[in-house]
């Protein structure tokens, strides 16, 4: 196995409606078997193919918020469904990571800049945080800042060989939880590789 860093692929390579591999920045590579772990650009499937996987939505832009407090806290991750989802972590002894975890703004393509999480959406998030923890109901938000998801209409990931090229195999759309998941999702995808893979 080689692992190349560092390079884009352009386009996938199909012939007689197998994929014989990529085409990328640093030239084309060949191979019986593609697996496109891409995440939020899972969308360049449909563009080099024609072919929309199923399961597939728009990336979202979600937003997450510091919350920060002069007393120690220490806890580990809660996802709550008290009065909506509210995801918490502890960060550093002093502050907490806030996000509703909800889908917010559809973008059109996934390279966007970052958005500004209006005033509103931290104030109602830090009315969540402090019916919950009430000793942060005068805790100040110490930074905030939005990502982008690739979310699925369950938020589960989609895993296999895209059926009508079969000699693709995707995984997609962990809905945040690649990190988490991924070790899996690659046992799972073992499985169904055969030598001359390329990811």
């Amino acid at each position: 196995m080689r692992i190349i860093e560092g390079l884009e692929v352009e386009q996938l390579l199909v012939h007689d409606g197998r994929v014989s591999g990529v085409e990328t920045s640093q030239g084309g590579f060949g191979a019986p078997l593609v697996i496109s772990a891409q995440n939020i650009w899972a969308g360049d499937i449909d563009r080099w193919t024609g072919i929309t996987p199923g399961g597939r939505r728009a990336p979202p832009r979600l937003g997450a918020a510091w919350a920060a407090r002069l007393r120690l806290f220490d806890a580990g991750v809660l996802a709550s469904g008290f009065r909506g989802m509210l995801y918490c972590r502890s960060y550093g002894g002093r502050q907490m990571l806030v996000s509703e975890g909800t889908a917010g703004e559809r973008l059109d393509a996934p390279d966007n800049t970052p958005a500004e999480i209006p005033i509103d959406a931290i104030a109602d998030i830090g009315a969540q945080v402090a019916e919950r923890f009430p000793s942060f109901e005068t805790a100040g938000v110490a930074s905030s800042w939005t990502g982008v998801y690739d979310v699925t209409p369950d938020w589960n990931p989609v895993l296999g060989r895209l059926p009508d090229l079969p000699s693709l195999i995707v995984a997609y759309g962990f809905s945040g939880h690649g990190f988490k998941l991924s070790p899996a999702g690659g046992r799972v995808l073992s499985g169904r590789c055969g030598s001359g893979a390329v990811s």
